[in-house]
């Protein structure tokens, strides 16, 4: 008999509850480090909306910007005829 005056089954019955224990916390490492990582990939993921988000907004902020401009229409056809001249610079010097 132990000092405490159990017998040798509950002292056998204390040592499992304590092996079970620990085994429990062992099993849920991994689950913490599941949950970690998966916790740390959505924040990222979030953080790549907003900022994809926030690159529209201002894009859009700014194609406002431009078409409020006096001369947008002159300003739309002098950029198609400079986006044509390197075009045709691109063709006759990549050859």
């Amino acid at each position: 008999m132990s000092q405490d005056g159990d017998g040798p089954e509950d002292s056998l019955k204390r040592k499992s509850v304590k092996n079970s224990k620990e085994i429990i916390i062992i099993d849920d490492a991994p689950k913490a480090v599941v949950v970690m990582v998966f916790a740390v990939w959505i924040f990222f993921g979030g953080y790549a909306v907003y900022k994809t988000i926030k690159k529209h907004q201002i894009e859009k902020q700014a194609q406002q910007y431009e078409q409020s401009l006096p001369n947008y229409q002159e300003y739309k056809e002098t950029a198609l005829q400079i986006q044509n001249y390197r075009d045709s610079l691109l063709k006759v010097n990549g050859k």
